[in-house]
């Protein structure tokens, strides 16, 4: 006999794709790394334009993931652990705001969201060492979507837990 979980009144595609987002964003950053630093040694458009798309595809997933989180605050999912630790039902709505970064989680994605706004701004200006620039912002994005990846590095009772998923369920 095969058992099931079933669960009742949750959401649970929010926490799934948002996961999928953190991911992806995760490994677009890295593939963006690399691609600027070839750029960067080799002097070559082709690898600066897949930069380019790596780090798109890094805005695109981080800005989601930020989206998932407000809408999971803004509608008290307290399946979720991060919306469970930082939104009561007696919190006004204006605060959510404030809610998102309070936790590390949050605050780590509040990072990684001016970090596409600076990089935005770098690639639309055509600044002429886009290619260095961008390959270190990307290399902090890297940095700082590992800790909010929640990775375990080890087996067993020495594994050490690195940042945490704010997508985790309660």
């Amino acid at each position: 006999m095969i058992l099931s979980a079933v669960y009742t009144g949750e959401t649970l595609w929010v926490g799934k794709l948002g996961h999928a987002m953190v991911l992806l964003g995760f490994m677009s950053a890295l593939f963006s790394v690399i691609s600027y630093s070839l750029s960067a040694n080799r002097d070559d458009v082709s690898w600066k334009n897949l930069g380019r798309i790596g780090f798109g595809i890094h805005g695109v997933s981080i800005l989601l993931a930020i989206g998932l989180i407000f809408y999971a605050m803004h509608n008290l999912m307290y399946e979720y652990r991060y919306v469970f630790e930082h939104v009561s039902d007696d919190l006004p709505m204006r605060y959510i705001l404030s809610a998102f970064w309070e936790g590390q989680e949050g605050s780590f994605l509040l990072w990684m969201f001016w970090h596409i706004i600076l990089g935005a701004v770098i690639i639309r200006k055509k600044y002429t060492l886009e290619a260095p620039v961008m390959a270190t912002i990307m290399m902090v994005q890297v940095i700082i979507g590992s800790m909010i990846l929640g990775l375990y590095l080890g087996f067993g009772e020495g594994a050490m837990k690195v940042g945490s998923n704010p997508f985790l369920l309660i």
